[in-house]
């Protein structure tokens, strides 16, 4: 492919996207964007291909046939695909068009995901290899948890990390539950009413079976499909680590009450989203267990902007 300007400049408050590829690589680009961007007001829609996607929409954005470039207005388009060969087609098909190739960018690209995007994954893992380590010098006993699985890109570190431990995955696999939402947005707060996340659907591209193909040691996952926290009943296990990234208040909350008390000593329960604006209950879940519980957490930040940590002590 060729490459773009190298004076290119890219600015999400400025510049209006539209997505090439309305599959699941097109989907899931926006959960890689950084949160806080408002997904409606940078983005202006997918294109396809594909006959059977025209018409669609996803998260409030229409699918257009490529015959349609034309008569959109958007100052990029992103070509949502890692493969290659695919990609370069999508390229010359697009310059066809009369689209100019500083107007073309790749998935792949820095602009795209953003610089403090890339390095804030970065800094989450370090700290949870570190970590990882510190529980075995420490021979902190205990198994680990996730809740909020998605497409597994952080369960997959979870079980190279802890590869002697079990790891229980929780997600129901099919996005936001429509009680858990309805608490969310009956808190009132704008961030979260006017943003993306206010969609039971925007993270059901995903299931079982994919997540289970991104880990080695399968024989140490207990994947718990379901809506939690009914899905934990009659679990009687310990925990050195857990990872709630669910999001939303109610699961959040339910998630402190199940795993603190079953965290032992020197073990960490991470928290995701808690500095994310867009989703205001993940902190107001914790302020309210620590006052309905009367305790003081102790929390402290792991580095990677937007995670809590909070230390069994």
């Amino acid at each position: 492919m060729e490459k773009t300007s190298e004076k290119f400049e890219f600015n999400f408050d400025k510049k209006k996207v539209l997505i090439w590829g309305f599959a699941e690589q097109g989907k899931n680009l926006l959960m890689q964007i950084p949160n806080d961007f408002d997904f409606s007001s940078k983005y202006v829609g997918f294109v396809d291909s594909n006959v059977s996607f025209w018409g669609k929409t996803y998260m409030g954005l229409p699918v257009y046939s490529p015959l349609q470039i034309k008569e959109i207005d958007f100052d990029y388009i992103v070509i949502a695909t890692v493969k290659e060969n695919i990609r370069r087609e999508i390229y010359q098909q697009i310059v066809s068009y009369g689209i100019s190739v500083e107007r073309i960018l790749d998935m792949r690209r820095e602009e795209v995901l953003g610089t403090a995007a890339n390095t804030t994954y970065l800094y989450r893992h370090a700290w949870l290899k570190g970590f990882a380590e510190y529980v075995s010098m420490e021979n902190i006993q205990g198994n680990v948890a996730e809740c909020g699985v998605f497409r597994g890109d952080y369960s997959k570190f979870l079980s190279e990390f802890f590869p002697n431990r079990k790891l229980y995955l929780f997600d129901t696999f099919e996005g936001f539950s429509d009680s858990d939402l309805e608490v969310e947005r009956n808190i009132g707060d704008d961030r979260f009413v006017n943003n993306a996340f206010n969609d039971k659907e925007i993270f059901n591209c995903t299931n079982e079976e994919l997540v289970l193909n991104k880990i080695n040691n399968k024989e140490m996952v207990n994947i718990k499909k379901g809506f939690f926290p009914e899905t934990a009943i009659g679990l009687d296990d310990k925990f050195c680590f857990v990872h709630l990234d669910m999001d939303l208040y109610q699961p959040i909350y339910a998630g402190l009450e199940f795993f603190y008390e079953k965290m032992y000593g020197g073990g960490v329960i991470v928290v995701h989203d808690y500095n994310t604006g867009s989703l205001p209950g993940v902190r107001k879940a914790i302020k309210d267990y620590e006052k309905n519980y009367k305790i003081k957490l102790a929390k402290f930040p792991i580095g990677d902007y937007y995670s809590i940590a909070i230390l069994k002590i």
